[in-house]
């Protein structure tokens, strides 16, 4: 539910202002790693397309169309989340959910 339905390539995600922030990635098969990720706060995107005053959740989808997850909208304003496009000055690798990620504040792996 937003004003000004849009579809953004990674380009232009990229232009949007970006943060960098170092947290660990906690998986839920147990691994972790501490990294610097890159990215475009997702609140940014949001007032972009103009979130309608009824919304409560952000959905989204990965490039696998059996996965999806959704937030709400504290979670989707919260300025540590963000869609990452980059882990330690470099593109975000595929093994790492790249091209792009949504990562969230302490979150597990399969939603961050």
């Amino acid at each position: 539910m937003v004003e000004r339905p849009a579809s953004f390539s990674l380009a232009q995600l990229k232009s949007y202002p970006s943060r960098s922030q170092v947290t660990q990635l906690q998986c839920e098969e147990g691994w972790s790693y501490i990294a610097e990720w890159i990215g475009v706060p997702l609140s940014h995107v949001l007032e972009v397309v103009g979130i309608h005053p009824q919304a409560r959740y952000v959905v989204y989808f990965s490039i696998d169309p059996n996965w999806w997850e959704s937030i709400d909208m504290a979670d989707a304003l919260h300025p540590q989340t963000f869609l990452t496009y980059g882990m330690n000055d470099n593109e975000l690798p595929v093994g790492n959910g790249g091209p792009l990620r949504m990562r969230l504040p302490a979150s597990s792996g399969t939603r961050a």
